[in-house]
């Protein structure tokens, strides 16, 4: 672990940039999982089925899923520098954020009445206080992101219903199905 580490703090340091991601995968050879990868499939190919879907999705519980609990994060700030880049108003972006990830699903719904992000659940409070209604959210380390807490790994820890239903989202959107076969993995439904 502290040579993947080390190596992702040289690459940082060598290309002088803060928007690399460090890979959060875990496979275990013991697991029953890790046939699932040998189907000699493409990984696109692999995502189409079900049981892959199902390990790669964050937050699983049971220690099933072979995707860190970081990589989630990694992608939520990486959707706030694109939107830094277009310069949309942090709470426009995170609006949008709400409307994708909360918003009827194909008429499934994990959870009736999800805690909604605010501008507060990826950035400090005197961070809020120092932008306009229209400035962007600033530019995110995402090499930062990867390595340390950040307000958003607060508040996921703090509200455990929604790293249920963010997971159920991961799993809908990558189905081409429209009902879940194993919807009594969601959130104790």
């Amino acid at each position: 672990r502290s040579v993947s580490l080390s190596f992702f703090l040289r690459l940082k340091n060598f290309l002088a940039h803060g928007s690399i991601v460090r890979p959060h995968y875990s496979f275990y050879e013991q697991n029953p999982w890790s046939k699932l990868w040998e189907t000699g499939k493409s990984p696109l190919k692999a995502l189409e089925v079900q049981e892959v879907i199902e390990v790669t999705s964050p937050f699983k519980e049971a220690g099933l899923s072979c995707v860190g609990l970081k990589w989630f994060e990694e992608v939520m700030y990486s959707v706030l520098n694109f939107s830094y880049l277009l310069k949309v108003p942090h709470g426009l972006s995170v609006g949008r954020l709400n409307d994708l990830l909360f918003g009827p699903s194909d008429g499934v719904e994990a959870i009736d009445s999800p805690v909604l992000f605010s501008s507060e659940s990826f950035v400090n409070a005197s961070c809020i206080q120092s932008l306009s209604l229209s400035s962007p959210f600033p530019w995110f380390d995402l090499s930062s992101v990867s390595l340390r807490n950040t307000p958003l790994t607060k508040f996921f820890s703090l509200h455990p219903r929604l790293q249920c239903h963010l997971s159920f989202v991961y799993r809908m959107s990558m189905l081409k199905k429209k009902v879940l076969h194993d919807t009594d993995g969601c959130c104790g439904h």
